[in-house]
């Protein structure tokens, strides 16, 4: 079944999975899918080896996919089969709906992580020098309602390496 009809007949495949070939790069709406079932007994989704050397792999449930349509309907306000080929490729790389129309690429995780990291750590407030950092080997000032210096506030609540130096 092609992409193209799976928007539109989204609803008669429940609980299925949507199998498609090859990497999304190439999905277009007249990629072909196959759908499977959960098995009933295991609830696993089984590729027969014959899809698996063709190169299918898992894409979404049906679930999804009438989300991902839904999704695009409201962005273009209009049923437009290639925004809703755009929403659903979004969905399926970045596990989000599509933001807006044309969307760029969200930035990595690192990325994303760092600017948060950041907000944190700028929240913390400024050091206070006449009250020392508890951290033994620390010469840096407590920040307010805490013991601790921004850095290693930072460590204790995060459970990591705080990246920042200020």
């Amino acid at each position: 079944m092609k992409l193209r009809d799976i928007f539109h007949q989204a609803s008669q495949f429940p609980d299925s999975w949507l199998y498609l070939p090859g990497d999304h790069k190439y999905w277009t709406l007249d990629t072909d899918g196959v759908f499977l079932d959960p098995d009933p007994d295991t609830g696993e989704l089984i590729l027969p080896s014959e899809l698996a050397s063709k190169g299918f792999r898992e894409a979404l449930d049906i679930q999804t996919i009438a989300d991902c349509v839904n999704w695009a309907d409201r962005l273009s306000g209009t049923q437009d089969d290639a925004m809703r080929l755009e929403s659903f490729i979004y969905y399926f790389r970045f596990d989000a709906f599509l933001p807006r129309i044309g969307a760029p690429d969200p930035p990595p995780w690192e990325e994303t992580q760092r600017k948060m990291d950041l907000e944190f750590y700028e929240r913390l407030g400024p050091e206070d020098l006449t009250r020392p950092c508890k951290r033994e080997g620390c010469n840096r000032g407590a920040i307010r309602n805490s013991v601790m210096c921004k850095r290693h506030h930072f460590e204790m609540i995060k459970h990591r390496n705080c990246p920042f130096d200020n």
